[in-house]
């Protein structure tokens, strides 16, 4: 049993970064693309498209609020409209806002950002349909979350979790819509911390999805997603994530073949924890020890593991065989480096054979 340290006010930092994955600066100046889907990056809109067109999309349109994609038939909090756009990838469909259909003379983009600011600004919601399916975008600030409120049901959902109970959603406040949304995603990330859940994968997603609807979000929020992404090998997105240097940026140091960083900014208003899997928070203890140059811990962290083929979470085999590569190189064992790496399934952690076996 474990916890995961996070700084009080890192809910700050995904505020300042919220449009990263499409990327646009505070001029509306246009940069750098970043596919939603795989991270990669591409110099203008028509690589990046023509990429999710290719490897991405089933010939459906794709909707892009301000750079992300929404979760379908479901509610998405933005605290500001900048861009909202409707990719066509060739399909045909009808495009209602509220209830004005929206005519597509281009017929691969529509832009409808000024139709959705206006109704947004002025109902704090706007429902877009595409074809039968809709999303509903309601305009969202952190303070229409009471932390009081909310904080006490996250920590008595942990305590209960902790303790090897059964939480639930039966809650004794009056909650308003958001709040009850965001307690969605903890619902779904303490149900996956239950060691005997079933659909323990699907939680994690269904948590990851639901908390990233949330632009901005808190610190805590935060932590969640970092964890999440950590478990599931999304280090793109979990390097979106980061900024500051806690144990997942030093993660992404790993990752990236980049050891100890020294914190160029100091935590500002304290810290806080949240509950994470055992599982998980020894392979980041291991990957963060390893980025920190105690060779022996990460050993006996392996060594802990046993076969790696015994290991039944198919992303964990991948960090644990990472490490072992890693370890193998340290050794200047490069033909059982190799043999580790053509283990591994994840495609971003085959980075490392370019970087220590081609070089």
């Amino acid at each position: 049993m474990g916890y995961v340290n996070y700084f009080l006010d890192d809910g700050d930092i995904i505020d300042q970064r919220i449009t990263r994955d499409f990327e646009y600066n505070t001029r509306k100046t246009l940069q750098k693309k970043k596919c939603p889907y795989c991270n990669d990056v591409f110099e203008n809109a028509y690589g990046l498209h023509e990429h999710i067109k290719n490897k991405h999309n089933d010939g459906k349109p794709i909707l892009f609020v301000n750079g992300k994609i929404p979760d379908k038939n479901g509610d998405y909090y933005v605290d500001k409209v900048d861009l909202v756009e409707i990719y066509f990838y060739g399909s045909v469909c009808d495009v209602c806002i509220e209830d004005m259909s929206v005519t597509n003379d281009d017929k691969d983009r529509l832009d409808v950002t000024s139709t959705v600011h206006d109704l947004i600004e002025q109902n704090n919601i706007c429902r877009i349909s595409i074809g039968n399916e809709y999303v509903v975008i309601r305009k969202f600030s952190l303070d229409a979350i009471n932390d009081d409120k909310v904080n006490m049901i996250i920590r008595g959902w942990e305590k209960k979790i902790i303790s090897g109970g059964q939480i639930d959603r039966n809650y004794l406040v009056d909650l308003n819509p958001a709040e009850l949304k965001y307690l969605d995603g903890f619902f779904d990330y303490f149900t996956a911390c239950n060691a005997n859940i079933y659909d323990k994968g699907k939680r994690y997603l269904d948590a990851y999805t639901i908390l990233s609807s949330f632009n901005p979000i808190n610190s805590i929020g935060l932590v969640v997603l970092k964890t999440i992404a950590f478990r599931l090998n999304w280090v793109s997105k979990l390097m979106d994530l980061c900024e500051y240097n806690d144990d997942f940026m030093l993660a992404c140091n790993f990752y990236n073949g980049n050891h100890y960083v020294e914190n160029i900014v100091e935590c500002r208003n304290g810290e806080g924890t949240i509950y994470i899997e055992d599982d998980i928070l020894d392979c980041l203890n291991a990957v963060v020890n390893y980025a920190k140059y105690m060779p022996d811990e990460v050993d006996g962290y392996i060594a802990n593991c046993g076969d790696y083929d015994s290991i039944a979470d198919v992303n964990l085999k991948d960090r644990v065989l990472l490490l072992m590569a890693r370890r193998s190189i340290d050794r200047d064992n490069m033909k059982l480096a190799k043999y580790y790496y053509e283990e591994i399934k994840c495609e971003y952690f085959q980075n490392d054979i370019d970087r220590y076996i081609r070089k």
